[in-house]
C-alpha cells in the first residue's frame, strides 16, 4: 500500500506530533490510512490524542490499512526526505519513505502488527472516552482572543516545576501569580458559565496556544471532578484528552495583595503612556548582553527631583555599557517619601502593557525596601488589568 503526502500536510503532521510530546509521552502510536486520509492516534495510560491529515493513497473506498511506528521518528523522517513524499507500507515490517523527485529514501522498521482487536479498540477509543468520562456534569471553556493574549504573557513565566503552574479563570476573569508577577485581567467576555475557579495548567496552555492562533473554535471540556480535560481543535481535526496534576496554585488573598503593593498613605501614583514606556525600554534592548542581563532589569528613580519635572529616570549599567532615559509622567497622587528608587524587570512591565486596552496605564510605587510590608512590588493597573510586578534585589558585588 502506498500513499502520498504534500508539503503542507507534512508540515502539519510534524507540527501536531511535535506539540503532542508535552501531553503524550505516548507509549502507543497508531496510524490508519484510508483512500484520502491518515489518522494518527497516540495514547498512554492517561492521555490520548487523535487527529487526521489529508493524503492520497492507492486504497479503494472503504479500505483501511493500519500500522504502528514511533510517531516522532516517522514525522522527522518524512520532513527530512523532502517535500514531495511517497510512503509505502510493505508486508516485510518496513515503511519506505521516498522523495519522488530526488529518489532519496529511508526505510523504517514497523514495530508491531496491528491486529483486528487493536484496530477495533482504536476505532472506538474516542467514542468510549466521551461516553465514559465526559458524558455528564462537564464544564466547557471557550478560548477567546482575550484569554489567548493572557496565555501568551503568563506562558513566559510559567514553569512546570513550580506549584504555580496554572492560570486561574472564573467566568470573565483570568489570574496568574508566581514569585515575580501577580496578574489579573478582566476579559471581554465570559469564557464559561460557572462561579467556580478553573485551572489551566501549563501543559494545556502549551498545547493549545500554537493552534489557537488560527482556530477560534477551540474548546476545553473538563471532566466532572476536573482532573481531566478534553481539548477539541476543529480546524485542525484534533481531539486530545489530558490527565491533570493536583492543583496547588493559590492566587493571593486581598490582604496579601495589599501587603505586596504600596499603601495609599505612602505611594506615588503615576499615569504613563504605553508608547512612552515601550520606547524607553526599547533603548535598553540590544545594548546589554542578554546572558548577563537577567530579567532585563532597570533602575527607576521617581524622586521629587524628577517628578517636579514631570518625568522619571530609567537607567541600567554593567561592565559593557551604560544607558539612561527619561519617561514623561503625570502625577495622579503623591503621599510617598521622596526616596523612590528601585530595580524592576522591564520585560515584565512590557509584557503587561500588551494586555492593556487603552493608551495609558497607572503605576503605584513607593521607596520601601523589599522586606517591608507594602514594599515588595509596584502596582500597574487600568480599567481591564491589575498587576503587581515584584521589585528585584540588587545583586551583591
Amino acid at each position: 500500500m502506498k500513499f502520498n503526502i504534500n508539503e503542507q500536510n507534512t508540515a502539519r503532521l510534524a507540527s501536531i506530533i511535535g506539540n503532542a510530546k508535552g501531553i503524550c509521552s505516548a507509549t502507543e502510536h497508531y496510524f490508519k490510512v484510508t483512500k484520502d486520509s491518515l489518522k494518527v492516534t497516540l495514547f498512554s495510560n492517561s492521555n490520548f490524542m487523535e487527529f487526521t491529515v489529508d493524503v492520497s493513497s492507492d486504497l479503494n473506498d472503504g479500505e483501511e490499512k493500519y500500522f504502528k511506528i514511533d510517531a516522532s521518528n516517522f514525522s522527522n523522517t518524512i520532513t527530512k526526505v523532502g517535500k514531495n513524499v511517497e510512503i509505502e507500507v510493505g508486508n516485510d515490517n518496513k515503511i519506505t519513505i521516498k522523495n519522488v523527485d530526488t529518489k532519496n529514501k529511508i526505510s523504517l522498521t514497523v514495530l508491531d502488527e496491528v491486529d483486528e482487536s487493536t484496530q477495533n479498540s482504536i476505532k472506538d477509543m474516542l467514542t468510549n472516552l466521551k461516553t465514559k468520562e465526559f458524558s455528564a456534569d462537564t464544564l466547557e471553556v471557550k478560548i477567546s482572543e482575550d484569554l489567548l493574549s493572557f496565555f501568551k504573557i503568563a506562558q513566559k513565566f510559567m514553569n512546570k516545576s513550580l506549584a504555580s503552574n496554572s492560570i486561574c479563570i472564573n467566568r470573565n476573569v483570568a489570574k496568574y501569580a508566581d514569585f515575580l508577577i501577580i496578574l489579573k485581567k478582566t476579559l471581554g467576555e465570559e469564557v464559561f458559565a460557572s462561579d467556580e475557579d478553573i485551572y489551566l495548567q501549563k501543559v494545556i496552555v502549551d498545547f493549545i496556544e500554537p493552534f489557537a492562533k488560527t482556530d477560534d473554535k477551540i474548546k476545553l471540556i473538563f471532566k466532572k471532578d476536573r482532573n481531566k480535560v478534553l481539548v477539541e481543535c476543529p480546524t485542525f481535526g484534533i481531539t486530545s484528552a489530558m490527565a491533570l496534576l493536583p492543583i496547588q496554585f493559590e492566587y493571593p488573598t486581598e490582604d496579601e495583595l495589599k501587603n505586596f503593593s504600596p499603601a495609599k498613605e505612602n505611594e506615588v501614583v503615576l499615569t504613563i503612556g504605553k508608547d512612552d514606556l515601550k520606547n524607553a525600554f526599547s533603548l535598553f534592548n540590544g545594548t546589554f548582553r542578554q546572558e548577563l542581563w537577567k530579567w532585563e532589569t532597570v533602575t527607576i528613580d521617581a524622586s521629587k527631583e524628577y517628578l517636579d519635572k514631570g518625568q522619571i529616570k530609567v537607567e541600567h549599567s554593567d561592565l559593557t555599557a551604560e544607558c539612561e532615559t527619561f519617561i514623561p509622567v503625570s502625577v495622579s497622587s503623591n503621599t510617598a517619601d521622596d526616596l523612590i528608587n528601585f530595580i524592576i524587570s522591564s520585560s515584565c512591565i512590557s509584557d503587561f502593557l500588551n494586555l492593556v486596552d487603552g493608551n495609558s496605564v497607572s503605576i503605584s510605587m513607593n521607596g520601601l525596601a523589599l522586606n517591608e510590608i507594602h514594599g515588595p512590588g509596584i502596582k500597574i493597573f487600568s480599567d481591564s488589568i491589575e498587576a503587581i510586578c515584584c521589585k528585584i534585589a540588587e545583586a551583591d558585588n
